[in-house]
């Protein structure tokens, strides 16, 4: 885990700051919300939670190591006796601060923050590429973890908690950063995971359906996002405008916005070609001509905004580079050849249909596998396999089963489609595609991307679809 050098804090110093109520002392030198990220030393955060309140876990969360637990008046309740605690009102609400206080986070660098359905990881992946080529030392977090050089924490979060977050940037600083770039999903925005940062340039890749379950509608949904570019989170916008969403994000923002696009209006306009396997992204006028190599056309629209972003933030020498290696892990990823097989994370309509128009533009015959997961938003999956049909062949099989389980997805799969191929097993389904399948295609596996494990009733369990892809099709 990302940790500064420790500070420490008597238990009764943060109440006198934070106007909490103490019983019992203990030195402080960490933050923790989860019993499993927590380190000996650390004030554990007892909240108030949709099953279950985080004061249940206090037993947990001592013999974890914690010195302390903080946590509300609900909660204090159900703290076993002998306990040192800080009641607050609102904990939640103090989250920043007391990690501010206990990491000695200084805001010293500037932060780039993306959000979007689509496109988060491999845009804040190109600020990354970009901004260390530009000689910046960069943190960068997102929904592979959070990563500072060789260094990485896997948060299992694409937007992290704020006190883990604070961690991972206490620790950048400490050891060098110069910018930090993270992605921020709506689920972040609206659940307070970014309260107290402030982002020197955000920047919005589109809006598509996704979340239904948890924002209901998509102007709810594009609200979520457009918390990001309020003048307490972000200083400056780009956004980029070829879109329905982005147009509407763009005429309602309070903070200065740049429009970014290919239309002849836009502020930042960009172009994109295919040159081989490769493609080249230019802004006329500006000396920016960048190859990304061993990509498509499908990830132009990222990089343009990686591009954009840096240079409203300032950092110069865009134009000194003249090609960089697109390749994003888990997004649209040959990861076997001959027949070629990619990995993709795309799990909205939207995605799955760009992908497969750009592989069937170098293909005779693709072949899908679709992973559907349980419990969440179930309105998006007859447009996915209504978006798929443009594959040769497709079928449905499952990526996260969770509560709801393999059965009942694929039950709910066919009464969208009764004839659609299906099964409930993931390696089973590639094992079917890959009978009889022409060897001038290729398969697509939706849904895993880089993910290595699957969700379950009971929890995660390991998975690793690059194995399951090396035993269906040979190594």
């Amino acid at each position: 885990m990302f940790r500064p050098k420790k500070l420490s804090f008597q238990l009764s110093e943060l109440a006198s700051q934070f106007g909490g109520k103490v019983v019992g002392e203990a030195k402080i030198t960490g933050v923790s919300l989860n019993t499993s990220r927590l380190e000996k030393g650390d004030l554990f955060m007892a909240l108030p939670g949709k099953i279950h309140h985080g004061a249940n876990f206090a037993k947990d969360a001592i013999t974890a190591g914690a010195a302390a637990i903080v946590t509300d008046r609900e909660g204090e309740k159900l703290l076993p006796e002998g306990l040192p605690r800080m009641i607050l009102a609102n904990p939640k609400r103090h989250l920043f601060g007391l990690s501010k206080k206990i990491y000695g986070y200084q805001p010293t660098i500037p932060i780039l923050g993306v959000t979007g359905t689509n496109g988060k990881t491999s845009t804040v992946h190109y600020l990354e590429k970009l901004a260390a080529r530009l000689g910046q030392e960069v943190f960068s977090s997102g929904s592979s973890g959070m990563r500072f050089g060789s260094a990485s924490d896997k948060v299992g979060l694409t937007t992290p908690e704020i006190n883990d977050l604070v961690a991972g940037l206490s620790y950048a600083i400490e050891n060098g950063a110069t910018v930090a770039m993270m992605e921020v999903s709506a689920q972040a925005l609206v659940r307070g995971r970014v309260d107290g940062l402030m982002f020197s340039v955000s920047g919005f890749t589109n809006l598509s359906h996704d979340h239904l379950d948890d924002f209901g509608d998509m102007d709810s949904y594009l609200a979520a996002k457009a918390k990001l570019f309020e003048p307490e989170v972000s200083e400056l916008a780009v956004i980029f405008t070829d879109t329905r969403s982005g147009q509407r994000l763009k005429k309602v923002t309070e903070i200065p916005s740049v429009s970014l696009g290919t239309e002849e209006g836009s502020q930042l306009r960009f172009t994109s070609k295919l040159e081989g396997d490769s493609t080249r992204v230019e802004f006329p006028g500006r000396g920016i001509n960048i190859l990304s190599e061993n990509t498509g056309l499908l990830m132009a629209q990222n990089l343009a905004l990686a591009i954009g972003m840096i240079t409203e933030q300032g950092i110069a020498g865009l134009e000194t580079i003249e090609s960089i290696d697109g390749f994003v892990p888990g997004r649209l990823e040959k990861v076997h050849s001959k027949p070629d097989v990619y990995l993709d994370y795309a799990h909205t309509p939207e995605a799955i249909a760009l992908a497969l128009k750009e592989l069937k533009s170098k293909y005779s015959k693709v072949y899908a596998l679709i992973g559907f997961s349980g419990e969440r938003d179930h309105s998006k999956r007859k447009p996915m396999v209504e978006f798929a049909a443009s594959a040769d062949r497709v079928i449905a099989t499952t990526q996260h089963p969770r509560s709801e389980g393999e059965q009942q997805i694929i039950a709910d799969i066919l009464r969208h489609k009764s004839d659609m191929e299906t099964s409930e097993d993931p390696k089973q389904g590639l094992q079917s595609l890959a009978e009889g399948m022409d060897p001038e295609g290729c398969v697509v596996w939706f849904g895993p991307g880089n993910l290595e494990y699957r969700e379950f009733k009971d929890g995660k369990r390991e998975f690793f679809p690059r194995k399951v892809i090396s035993e269906v099709f040979g190594d």
